[in-house]
């Protein structure tokens, strides 16, 4: 005899995973956005080391790892079904990464030492995504 609630569950399955696409890709426009404005004032030489910048780029990669272990959970339980978002979050990563070694030629030792820990946070769990067999 078959459980009913299991055959719900199962019916609210596919509703649920829509849900997390679409906040994911929020998520993840969010970033882009943060990292876009970021990378133009780099760019345009306009970002120093203040403590701001610094905090707002702390942020960013906390923001970009929390999607990415997210992202991670998401990929070891359902493998292939949402490839599009883990390969966003490894971007997002990629990105916060490459952000982290910009702004660290322009701090201090104290705020060189704050990005250099964000940046083997990032590393680690880009590693796990990499390694990750979905």
């Amino acid at each position: 005899m078959a459980n009913p609630i299991a055959k719900d569950y199962k019916k609210l399955l596919p509703s649920l995973n829509i849900r997390k696409i679409v906040i994911g890709k929020c998520i993840v426009n969010k970033i882009k956005k943060k990292q876009t404005l970021l990378q133009h004032q780099v760019k345009e030489g306009l970002l120093l080391a203040t403590r701001q910048s610094v905090d707002q780029l702390l942020q960013q990669c906390e923001d970009a790892i929390n999607l990415a272990q997210d992202q991670y959970k998401d990929a070891a339980t359902q493998q292939h079904y949402n490839d599009g978002n883990f390969t966003n979050a490894l971007q997002a990563l990629e990105d916060a990464y490459n952000d982290l070694a910009k702004l660290s030629f322009s701090a201090n030792s104290q705020q060189r030492e704050q990005l250099h820990r964000m940046r083997l946070q990032l590393q680690q769990v880009q590693n796990n995504m990499i390694l990750l067999d979905h």
